[in-house]
C-alpha cells in the first residue's frame, strides 16, 4: 500500500506529527515507488520556489507597458491613478513596528523555555510537582520495543504514594495479560510477580534508564527486562522522563537542538539529542506539550554497528487522586493470581514474612566484585569511592570527579544492583554541590584537602641538588635548572604513586583481614589475592625506580634503622609496609615540594629516607612471600 499524495507533501513540508512522520519515513526506506514519487515533488517543489523567487515580469517589458499607457492617456483622456507612494521615514516606521509585533508574538509563542536544557528544565518541574503529600500518582505508560530480534507492546500502570510505603506497578501486554507486577502495601511487604510465578525481591537503587540501556544487550527481551527494572526500582519516587533525558543531556559531546511544531490543531515542543550511551550511538526524541510542558513521547533510538533498537514510550495518562479516595485494590495483588494470598491476613498477630535475604557469602562475593570493578577503573587509586556493608546490602558511595566516570562505574555494577546485593550512591563533585552540603558525608575516609602554600623564596634542596647535578661537569644554568625541576617533579609523582598504591593495599586488608578472608569462596579469594598482588607490584615498580632516581644521592642504610615487618602475615605485613611509604612520602614532599625544606639538615633527611625507602623495598619483597599472595602469579603491569 503506498501513500498518498497529499500525505507525502505534508511529510516534505514538515507539517506531518512526530510519529506519522516516522512511519512514513519507515515505508520511504521500503518502498521505491514512494521514494521516486517523493523525489518528483521534491523537485517540483524546488521548482516552485525558484519560480516565485524571481522577477515575474521582466524589466525591459515594464518599461514598455509603462510608455505605452502614458501614451493612451494622452490621446484617450483618461487618467490612471498613480499608486499611492509613503515617506520614507514613515515606511520604514511602519516596517519597525510590523517586525516589533512578528518579534513579540514569536516571543509570547516560545518564550525562554525554547532552548532545549531550558525545556527539559521545565519539563522535569512539571513532573516532580505532582509529588505532593497526601495524594496518589497514577500513570499510565505506553511501551513498546523494536529490535532486530522482535517486539513487543505493553501498557504499564504505576501507583505511586509520594512520601508513604504505599506503591504498585503493573505491566500488561496487547491483550490485557498481566505479565509482570510490583506491589508494596507497607513498609514490610513487597511482591513481585513474573509472568505466572513469584519472585523473590532484593533491594535495587533508581538507577537511570539510559545507563541500563548502555549495558544491555540490543534485543527486544533484554530491552523489556531492563525497562521493567528501572520501573520497578522507582517504588513510590515519580517516574520523570525529562528527568531521564536532563541527566544525559548534560554530558559533554551531547548534541540537542529543539523546535516548535503543531498538529491537530495542538502545539508541542521536539527535543532532539544526539550522544552516545556506552559507546553506542543514541537518538532521543522527547515530544513536550505546548501549554504545560508535560511529556507526552519520549523515543530511543539505539545503533551498535549494524543492529539498531527502538524504545517507545508514550504517556498516555496521568492524575492525582486523594489517599482517602485511592481503593486498597490498587496496591494488592488481584485474587485471581492465586488461590492463596502471598501473605498472612491482618487478623494474624505476628508480621508477615520477609523475602528471602541474602546470604553472608553472596555479601562478601558481592564486596569482592565491587571491589574489583573499582580496580579495573582506577577508581580506587583516585576518586573517593569506597565499598561498605549497610545492612543486609553492600553499599558503593562516594564522589567522582566526571559523569563519564560515573556511568561507566554504575553500567559495571548494575548486574549486583539488579540482583539485590549491592547499592550505589554515587555523585559527581558537581551533583554534591548543586545539592548543597554533605559532601563530607559521601566518603567518610576521604582525606582532608590542605591548602596550597605559595613559594616566596629558592627551595633550601635547591642549594645541594644544585651541587650534585653540577658534579656531572659544566652545564649551562638554564640546563642545570631543568634537570633540577625535572628530578624533583619525578620523585614527587613516584612518590604520590607509591603512597595511592599502598594505601589501596593497606584498604584491602583492612576490609578483609585474615579470619573474614577465609570465609570468602575460592573465586572471590582468587580476585582478593589478585588486587593485592596487582597493588604490590604496582608498588615495587614504583619504589624500585625511585631507589634507582636517587642513586648516589642516598646512603646505604644501617639494617638497624630498616623499618621491617615483625612476622610474616596478612596483617603483619600490611602495616610497616604502609607506614615505610608514608614516612617516604613525607620525607620527599619535605626536602623537594615543601617550601619550608625539611626540619632536619639535608644530610639527615635524606639518611632518613634512604632508610624509608630501602625498608619498604624489604618488605614488599616479604610481602609477596606473604601466606595470602605466595600461591598467586604476579600481573602485568597496568598502564595508570
Amino acid at each position: 500500500m503506498h501513500i498518498e499524495d497529499e500525505k507525502l507533501l505534508a511529510y516534505l513540508d514538515g507539517e506531518l506529527g512526530p510519529l506519522d512522520s516516522w512511519r512514513v519515513a519507515r515505508h520511504l526506506r521500503g518502498c521505491w515507488d514512494c521514494r521516486c514519487r517523493a523525489k518528483d515533488m521534491e523537485g517540483q517543489i524546488y521548482a516552485l520556489r525558484e519560480a516565485v523567487r524571481s522577477a515575474p515580469f521582466p524589466a525591459d517589458l515594464v518599461a514598455q507597458a509603462r510608455l505605452r499607457f502614458e501614451a493612451w492617456e494622452r490621446t484617450s483622456g483618461v487618467a490612471f491613478r498613480r499608486p499611492t507612494r509613503w515617506p520614507a521615514g514613515v515606511a520604514a516606521a511602519v516596517a519597525a513596528m510590523a517586525l516589533f509585533a512578528a518579534g513579540w508574538r514569536l516571543w509570547r509563542g516560545l518564550g525562554s523555555a525554547a532552548e532545549p536544557r531550558a525545556l527539559l528544565a521545565e519539563a522535569e518541574r512539571v513532573e516532580t510537582g505532582e509529588a505532593g503529600g497526601g495524594v496518589v500518582l497514577r500513570r499510565l505508560l505506553e511501551v513498546e520495543v523494536r529490535a532486530v530480534s522482535g517486539s513487543s507492546k505493553g501498557e504499564v500502570e504505576v501507583f505511586a504514594e509520594p512520601g508513604g510505603p504505599r506503591c504498585a506497578m503493573r505491566w500488561r501486554d496487547k491483550a490485557g495479560n498481566l505479565r509482570h507486577a510490583y506491589w508494596r502495601p507497607d513498609q514490610t511487604r513487597r511482591l513481585r510477580y513474573e509472568e505466572g510465578r513469584w519472585m523473590r525481591l532484593g533491594h535495587a537503587a533508581v538507577v537511570p534508564l539510559l545507563v541500563r540501556l548502555g549495558a544491555a544487550r540490543l534485543e527486544a527481551a533484554e530491552l523489556e527486562r531492563v525497562i521493567v527494572e528501572w520501573i520497578f526500582s522507582h517504588e513510590w519516587h515519580p517516574i520523570s522522563l525529562a528527568g531521564e533525558v536532563r541527566e544525559f543531556a548534560n554530558q559533554d559531546g551531547v548534541r540537542l537542538r529543539a523546535r516548535q511544531t503543531a498538529e491537530a490543531g495542538e502545539r508541542f515542543f521536539l527535543i532532539e539529542i544526539l550522544g552516545k550511551v556506552g559507546g553506542r550511538l543514541a537518538r532521543i526524541v522527547l515530544v513536550l506539550d505546548g501549554a504545560t510542558r508535560r511529556p507526552r513521547i519520549q523515543m530511543i533510538c539505539l545503533q551498535e554497528g549494524g543492529r539498531v533498537a527502538e524504545i517507545r514510550l508514550v504517556a498516555a495518562r496521568s492524575e492525582i487522586v486523594p489517599v482517602t479516595h485511592a481503593p486498597r485494590s490498587w496496591f494488592v495483588p488481584e485474587v485471581e493470581l492465586g488461590r492463596r494470598r502471598p501473605w498472612p491476613t491482618r487478623r494474624t498477630a505476628a508480621p508477615a514474612p520477609l523475602p528471602e535475604a541474602v546470604s553472608e557469602a553472596e555479601l562478601l562475593a558481592a564486596e569482592v566484585e565491587a571491589l574489583q570493578a573499582l580496580h579495573e577503573e582506577r577508581i580506587c587509586l583516585r576518586e573517593p569511592v569506597e565499598v561498605r556493608r549497610a545492612g543486609a546490602v553492600v553499599e558503593v558511595a562516594g564522589l567522582v570527579s566526571r559523569q563519564e566516570i560515573k556511568q561507566e562505574l554504575m553500567a559495571r555494577l548494575a548486574s549486583l544492583e539488579l540482583a539485590g546485593v549491592a547499592v550505589l550512591r554515587l555523585k559527581t563533585v558537581q551533583e554534591a554541590l548543586w545539592e548543597g552540603g554533605g559532601v563530607a558525608e559521601q566518603v567518610s575516609s576521604a582525606a582532608a584537602i590542605s591548602p596550597i602554600r605559595v613559594q616566596a623564596r629558592p627551595r633550601t634542596a635547591d642549594d645541594w641538588l644544585l651541587a650534585h647535578f653540577s658534579k656531572e661537569g659544566a652545564l649551562p644554568s638554564d640546563e642545570l635548572g631543568r634537570r633540577v625541576a625535572d628530578f624533583c617533579n619525578r620523585a614527587v609523582s613516584l612518590a604520590e604513586a607509591a603512597l595511592s598504591d599502598a594505601w589501596a593495599l593497606r584498604r584491602l586488608q583492612q576490609q578483609f583481614p585474615a579470619e573474614r578472608a577465609a570465609r570468602l569462596d575460592a573465586k572471590s579469594l582468587r580476585v582478593l589475592e589478585r588486587l593485592a598482588r596487582d597493588h604490590l607490584t604496582e608498588l615495587r615498580v614504583e619504589l624500585e625506580t625511585a631507589n634507582m632516581l636517587w642513586g648516589r644521592l642516598l646512603e646505604e642504610p644501617a639494617e638497624t634503622g630498616l623499618i621491617v615487618a615483625s612476622e610474616a602475615s596478612w596483617e603483619g605485613l600490611s602495616g610497616p609496609l604502609f607506614a615505610a611509604v608514608s614516612q617516604y612520602h613525607a620525607l620527599v614532599h619535605s626536602l623537594l615540594a615543601d617550601a619550608d625544606g625539611p626540619s632536619a639538615p639535608v644530610t639527615i633527611s635524606l639518611a632518613r629516607l634512604a632508610t624509608s625507602l630501602r625498608g619498604a623495598i624489604r618488605t614488599a619483597e616479604t610481602f609477596e612471600r606473604g601466606p595470602l599472595l605466595a600461591t598467586v602469579p604476579p600481573l602485568a603491569k597496568q598502564s595508570r
